[in-house]
C-alpha cells in the first residue's frame, strides 16, 4: 500500500473525499522511508539474503533475494513466483491498438490472473 503513495499525486478527488497522504502527515515517523526512497547505503541486509513473500499474481509463497525484492519494488514492479513468470512469458499475445493502430504484446495470463479482459489499446 505504501508503494502506491510513492507515485500518487493527490488531486481534487482525494480532497473531496477528505483523504490524507500518509507521507504528508504526522501519522508516520519523520524518518520513515519507502523502499523506493532508500539508498544502497541505507540497506543493511546483505544482497543475497533470502526473502519470502507472496506472488503478486497467484498469491502463493515463494523465495527471492533481498536485492531482487528491493530492485523490483523500487521501480514499482510486481514480484512473481517462477511458475507465474513462466506462464506469463509463454502467454504473450499480440494486439492492435484500436485508437492508434500500433501493435503491442502483452501477457494473456497476467490479465486472466487480474480478472480483466485483454486490452484493446496500447499503453
Amino acid at each position: 500500500m505504501m508503494m502506491f503513495f510513492n507515485t500518487h499525486h493527490c488531486n481534487e478527488h482525494c480532497k473531496k473525499l477528505g483523504l490524507i497522504n500518509p507521507r504528508l502527515t504526522e501519522a508516520l515517523p519523520r524518518n520513515f522511508k519507502l523502499i523506493a526512497q532508500m539508498s544502497e547505503a541505507e540497506v543493511s541486509m546483505p544482497e543475497h539474503t533470502p526473502v519470502h513473500k507472496l506472488c503478486d499474481l497467484c498469491r502463493k509463497p515463494f523465495q527471492t533475494t533481498f536485492k531482487h525484492y528491493v530492485g523490483q519494488r523500487s521501480q514499482g514492479f510486481e514480484l512473481w513466483c517462477d511458475s507465474c513468470t513462466k506462464k506469463r512469458n509463454s502467454s504473450m499475445r499480440a494486439g492492435t491498438c484500436e485508437t492508434c493502430g500500433a501493435g503491442f504484446k502483452s501477457s494473456a495470463y497476467w490479465f486472466l490472473m487480474k480478472k480483466t479482459d485483454f486490452p484493446v489499446k496500447c499503453s
